[in-house]
């Protein structure tokens, strides 16, 4: 699966994406350590792939859905941006 979202983001990239984005669906539901073997480790993958196949510096967004625990795990992966949703903590509006 890696190996294919890195050769389907390269081929954004080389047909004019001004950014691509890795999304993980289901990364937030494993406990910390599945989340770094099972998601992070190939999102890492894709990213160098991605950077290797492509050169690009077009920016690679990372979402992982309730992964809001992981932010700095995640923005110390190589990706140039982290995405969060209503999960994350501050992300949320304050109680009335």
């Amino acid at each position: 699966n890696a190996d294919a979202i890195t050769a389907y983001l390269s081929e954004q990239v080389r047909h004019g994406a001004d950014a691509v984005m890795i999304f993980d669906t289901w990364g937030g539901l494993l406990a910390a350590e599945a989340y770094a073997r099972f998601s992070l480790a190939y999102i890492e993958r894709v990213l160098a792939g991605v950077r290797r196949i492509s050169g690009a510096t077009t920016p690679v967004i990372v979402f992982t859905k309730g992964g809001g625990q992981w932010v700095e795990r995640i923005a110390r992966c190589g990706c140039d941006a982290v995405g969060l949703d209503w999960t994350a903590e501050g992300s949320r509006p304050p109680a009335s």
